[in-house]
């Protein structure tokens, strides 16, 4: 019989690939829907802001969970978190303050109010996903140093 080793037990968390791949289902799935209710209370088609919004933040959270990645293989969660904050924000927000000033089309159909509401929404998916990275590294560390996390009184 083979006997299992801690970190056997330990749940893996989402790997950087799997993150992306789960954020950009969750911006496809939402765009659609996000824009058809848009539509419907707008009565005019705004696929083309919705998709700028979905698009904007898509990428930027995208870029985010890299950056995020990277500064946590390197030994610096914390300042990952902050990259990853710094880099959520800063594109969508920036480009949406843009689109909206510059005026058009876009900022009649509300381009800035879709740009918060994907930014809400990547924002969610987007913690969920960096919560399960960062259990997951804990979750092997502990398991490697062969403690269990709480217990001092031994």
């Amino acid at each position: 019989m083979v006997a299992k080793s801690p970190t056997d037990a330990v749940p893996r968390g989402p790997s950087l690939v799997l993150a992306c791949a789960v954020l950009t289902g969750v911006v496809a799935l939402a765009y659609p829907v996000v824009s058809m209710v848009a539509s419907q209370a707008m009565h005019r088609p705004i696929w083309l802001a919705a998709a700028i919004g979905a698009g904007l933040c898509w990428f930027s959270s995208l870029l985010g969970l890299v950056a995020f990645h990277c500064m946590r293989s390197a030994g610096n969660a914390m300042a990952g978190t902050m990259a990853a904050m710094l880099i959520r924000v800063s594109i969508p927000m920036a480009i949406g303050v843009f689109l909206t000033v510059r005026g058009g089309s876009l900022a009649d159909d509300g381009v800035f109010g879709f740009v918060l509401l994907f930014y809400m929404l990547t924002l969610a998916a987007d913690m969920l996903l960096m919560v399960g990275m960062v259990k997951s590294s804990a979750g092997g560390a502990m398991s490697s140093r062969g403690g269990d996390g709480g217990s001092r009184n031994g």
